[in-house]
């Protein structure tokens, strides 16, 4: 039994403090209450951005868009690169333009769009900008 004391004597301060230094290193865990409106809204979004690159894969929208120099897939990574606000946005005003009419004009709010994220050193597709 002296033996033990003798050896965890000199080994308790150093032990404490890899105990101490061990509780700095743990991460903590932050916990927060998500809103049924939060999950529903991430929901919609979601839902939104898949609308949206079902849209850009019509042979209409393609068409149009090629007429201003840009591919399918460059839009498709310019939908993945937009925030939850403007492909609502976007969203919102595809579902006002009327129904067989107004491709050209979805063409041009999403043309828009890239030119703003463009401008704004989001993307960088449009060389000449």
């Amino acid at each position: 039994m002296e033996f033990v004391r003798k050896l965890a004597k000199p080994l308790a301060p150093v032990i404490s403090f890899a105990m101490l230094l061990m509780s700095f290193a743990m991460p903590v865990a932050n916990a927060k209450v998500v809103t049924t409106q939060t999950i529903l809204d991430h929901a919609k979004v979601k839902q939104e951005r898949k609308r949206l690159r079902d849209f850009y894969t019509r042979k209409d929208v393609k068409s149009a868009l090629q007429k201003y120099g840009l591919t399918a897939t460059e839009a498709q990574a310019r939908i993945d690169s937009m925030s939850d606000q403007q492909v609502l946005l976007v969203a919102q005003r595809i579902d006002k333009m009327p129904a067989g009419a107004g491709v050209g004009e979805a063409v041009l709010v999403v043309f828009l769009v890239l030119i703003i994220l463009e401008l704004l050193h989001i993307t960088n597709i449009f060389s000449f900008i």
